[in-house]
């Protein structure tokens, strides 16, 4: 009865901080690409035949706003109306797939915070600092900032949420046990696709992998396979945008 009521506590808890988390990735996101998809838009059609410039607009693009699935979507709407070439939109997508990452690198500072304040909370705490803008500022500028900062600080919140619920679940021999069996990289690999597929986001599918390897639930190589499958289930994005 104990183990029920602890997998079902660590289960509701991270339902909730998955939710938050998704919340504040289109908080920033949307806040983000209104304030800058005019820019990224001159600089998508000025990528010319260079490779190297498609990539690095795609990789800063991305970790601009926050999501590679918005710069997907803008960069097929360019070459579905003829503004860009598909060798040109290639570039711009192998870069987003890099910008993508920057996610992950947040969640991992979150996560390497020892001090006795952690990162996490000090990150966290600008949720409110942003909502403090939205709520008071009349400026629209303005309220996007604050936007931007809430949804930056409720990543760690959503962070520290399921970073709780993992510890919840490494603490339970029967989950280790299980997850531990799982040991096919295919299978990985395919569970972390098809989750990121459900969810529409391979930010929170690789956080879940990165929070999972730290709170000590599954090695690193299979924190990798999931990850690899996330890259892949992030394609429906683009595939229901084509």
């Amino acid at each position: 009865m104990v183990n029920l009521t602890s997998i079902l506590t660590a289960l509701l808890t991270l339902t909730a901080g998955i939710g938050v988390f998704l919340v504040a990735c289109t908080m920033m996101s949307s806040n983000l690409e209104s304030a800058a998809s005019r820019r990224l838009k001159k600089l998508f059609t000025k990528t010319g035949n260079s490779k190297w410039i498609g990539v690095g607009i795609g990789t800063l693009g991305t970790a601009a706003i926050q999501s590679s699935g918005a710069v997907t979507v803008m960069v097929i709407g360019f070459v579905n109306v003829g503004i860009m070439s598909l060798a040109q939109a290639a570039t711009i997508i192998y870069g987003a797939n890099i910008g993508t990452t920057v996610t992950a690198q947040l969640v991992a500072l979150g996560l390497s915070g020892s001090n006795s304040i952690s990162t996490t909370l000090l990150f966290a705490a600008f949720a409110g600092i942003g909502a403090f803008i939205m709520l008071f500022s009349k400026n629209d500028s303005w309220k996007k900032t604050g936007g931007i900062l809430t949804g930056f600080g409720m990543l760690f919140v959503g962070l520290s949420m399921m970073a709780n619920a993992m510890d919840e679940f490494a603490a339970l021999d029967s989950v280790k046990h299980f997850l531990a069996s799982i040991q096919n990289p295919l299978l990985l690999v395919l569970l972390g696709a098809v989750i990121t597929a459900i969810i529409q986001s391979s930010s929170v599918m690789t956080s879940i992998a990165i929070t999972m390897v730290v709170t000590g639930l599954i090695a690193l190589d299979q924190g990798i396979y999931l990850t690899m499958g996330s890259n892949i289930g992030s394609c429906v994005v683009a595939i229901i945008a084509g």
